[in-house]
């Protein structure tokens, strides 16, 4: 009885059986090996900064949200404090001695959570004594009155960044929460206080006093807070 392997055998490697009989196929060669590898890296390298991407873009939008909460919770405080902001810290006569703007809002979040930007997962919320934040609170709003903002939707309230707070002072001055003064942008430096930190895809994110956030690139961060 004549026997024979099947095409597909052949072609995948596989045993054929027939009439109790068996055969080995033949598999792949060696070019079609390296074709279907070359192809695999030709894909991964398409897909992988595609992925990043996506991943990045996540961090954002959750980010994003954390603001978002952070601006109601400041609204909410000021509702309770007959239309007063918060200090971005206070000293006490106490342990711990200081406690940071988001002590204060502790009260208006679900939870901490909120505090720390998924981006910056080196930088987690400690406690009212905490100093390294991943949100920044603009000084310029320290007890102010929201009443006499003229526009809220101008006014950064929170930004990226890893200190407490900063401010505007003047036409080309900022000022860091330990004091430090930069004639020029530190958003392009390497101040370790810098206002904010390009750390969402070029940029960072921000809450403004109306309670709306957005992106922005740190050249436009100046400009929103100056307090009217």
């Amino acid at each position: 009885m004549r026997l024979h392997t099947t095409s597909v055998g052949r072609k995948f490697g596989v045993r054929c059986r027939r009439e109790g009989r068996f055969w080995a196929a033949d598999g792949f060669t060696l070019i079609e090996l390296l074709v279907v590898i070359a192809i695999i890296a030709v894909l991964a390298s398409i897909l992988f900064p595609v992925f990043a991407q996506a991943r990045a873009k996540a961090r954002q939008t959750a980010c994003l949200s954390n603001l978002k909460q952070l601006g109601l919770a400041l609204n909410m405080y000021a509702d309770d404090f007959d239309g007063t902001l918060p200090y971005h810290i206070i000293t006490l006569d106490a342990t711990p001695t200081y406690m940071n703007y988001l002590a204060a809002l502790g009260p208006y979040v679900r939870n901490t959570q909120v505090f720390d930007c998924p981006s910056r997962g080196d930088i987690a919320y400690e406690g009212p004594g905490d100093t390294t934040l991943a949100y920044v609170y603009n000084r310029e709003l320290n007890g102010a009155f929201i009443g006499l903002v003229e526009d809220p939707s101008t006014l950064l309230a929170a930004m990226d960044g890893v200190a407490v707070s900063c401010a505007y002072t003047g036409e080309e001055t900022f000022v860091d929460i330990d004091g430090t003064t930069y004639t020029t942008d530190p958003n392009q430096g390497t101040s370790p206080n810098r206002v904010i930190f390009s750390r969402h895809n070029g940029g960072g994110n921000g809450i403004f006093l109306d309670g709306h956030c957005k992106w922005l690139k740190a050249a436009m961060v100046r400009d929103c807070l100056k307090i009217n």
